[in-house]
């Protein structure tokens, strides 16, 4: 169909815009967040909107969440900060850092919508000894980290650079990453009260999977990933058994891998 309106960043956008109920929000390598009237006339800045400064640029996509106190999205950025943003004037309400790199989008996990907790996970992207947190949505405060003292040992994890999967049904969380001094790049981590938010589920090694830059994604009892060479894997959800790869005979899978939820 025909363009019925366009906007121009100050910057390559690297992330596919977000549509939410006000607006439709985009970052840009500008480090600000956009938004742009809903509508087959749309396209200027919506009246209340100011474009919120991120410090640096946010290079993922990142989902506009309903909460009770007003709609969120929540940027991560690729200095190693994660922030929040009401989505209505473009108010930045909070900030937190934590590593030196990072860039993915945060998952999330809401009692609003039926999971048990309410926490922001996200993990940080330097070249080794990386670290996976769970957040208060609310305040921005750390509630945990994995690996923390008493956690099992693998060495040092990966650089995390794609959004994590949530799984409301089993209290776990999926994430993916490069290989570090750890020898394992896809994860699971199961999901508990702030005492204790994250600890250990699953691990699949590198050797079997390969690193890992894009998100996985959970379907059922199985848990999709796509690799740095372009194979599929399916794993089993529960126990972290892989069960089948297909090559693409392609380059790396980027993003993430996208299952039919219709039937």
């Amino acid at each position: 169909g025909r363009v019925r309106w366009r906007y121009v960043a100050g910057a390559a956008a690297l992330a596919p815009p977000t549509v939410g109920a006000d607006a439709v929000l985009v970052s840009s390598n500008d480090r600000l967040v956009h938004a742009a009237t809903r509508g087959p006339s749309g396209g200027g800045w919506p009246a209340t909107w100011k474009p919120p400064a991120l410090g640096w640029p946010a290079q993922e996509r990142s989902p506009i969440v309903p909460l009770a106190v007003g709609p969120r999205v929540f940027y991560g950025t690729q200095d190693g900060w994660v922030q929040a943003i009401d989505a209505k004037p473009g108010a930045k309400v909070w900030e937190t850092q934590i590593g030196a790199a990072g860039g993915a989008a945060p998952a999330g996990i809401f009692t609003a919508f039926g999971g048990g907790w309410d926490y922001l996970l996200v993990g940080t992207a330097e070249s080794n000894g990386n670290r996976f947190y769970a957040l208060d949505p609310a305040t921005g405060s750390v509630v945990d980290f994995f690996p923390k003292s008493g956690d099992p040992h693998f060495g040092g994890i990966g650089a995390i650079l794609g959004m994590a999967s949530v799984d409301y049904a089993r209290g776990q969380v999926y994430f993916a990453s490069r290989l570090g001094t750890a020898p394992n790049t896809l994860w699971c981590l199961k999901l508990g009260p702030a005492s204790d938010a994250l600890t250990l589920g699953w691990v699949v090694p590198g050797a079997t999977v390969g690193p890992i830059d894009g998100s996985p994604v959970v379907r059922g009892d199985r848990v999709y990933a796509g690799n740095n060479a372009g194979v599929l894997w399916a794993v089993d959800a529960v126990s972290g058994t892989p069960l089948y790869s297909y090559p693409t005979a392609d380059l790396a899978v980027k993003g993430f891998p996208f299952p039919d939820r219709r039937n």
